[in-house]
């Protein structure tokens, strides 16, 4: 009876993680949608950044509506993973004394790494918010500093979801071999 438990949660491990870990886009707009190039600030991109405020404004706004629109889909989706799935297979491998410290090791960085995911892009939100209420006529510089601030903050968090989903990756392939053995 508890094998069957254990492979019962193998399967919807193995299942969940083939059908939804493959497609996950992660915040994917491209370089020119923030429209500065990377460098330093020169006199010509200052008086871009105040001719193109509203445009830039608003090109931030389009950003921050789908990033938000892909934070409320990957973020469920691991939450998920590991609240329904990761979990309760731990507590079946420890209730039956099968340890595998490989499996576990996975868990418990896919735990690690998604609260880190949650605490950067909240620093990431909160700093495109932040960006978003400069006024970009009147300090040009300021502007284009916080936004160099916010791109890092962007990437890190486009980091944390490409190690997340690698471990998604390794967490499937283990359960599909613990799945073998039983």
């Amino acid at each position: 009876m508890k094998k069957r438990s254990i492979s019962f949660y193998c399967s919807i491990l193995f299942l969940f993680c083939q059908v939804f870990g493959v497609g996950v886009g992660v915040f994917a707009v491209s370089e020119d949608e923030m429209v500065v190039e990377d460098g330093g600030v020169s006199a010509e991109k200052l008086f871009s950044v105040q001719e193109n405020c509203e445009t830039i404004r608003e090109g931030l706004k389009r950003v921050q509506r789908e990033d938000s629109i892909v934070r409320t889909h990957i973020g469920p989706y691991y939450n998920t993973i590991l609240e329904k799935f990761v979990k309760p297979l731990n507590l079946r491998l420890v209730e039956n004394n099968m340890f595998d410290g490989q499996l576990f090791e996975v868990q418990g960085a896919f735990a690690t790494a998604f609260e880190t995911f949650r605490n950067d892009y909240s620093d990431y939100q909160r700093g495109l918010e932040e960006l978003i209420l400069v006024d970009c006529k009147e300090d040009p510089a300021g502007f284009y500093e916080k936004l160099e601030d916010v791109r890092a903050g962007r990437e890190i968090v486009n980091l944390d979801a490409l190690k997340m989903r690698g471990l998604v990756s390794s967490q499937k392939g283990l359960v599909g071999e613990l799945r073998s053995k039983l």
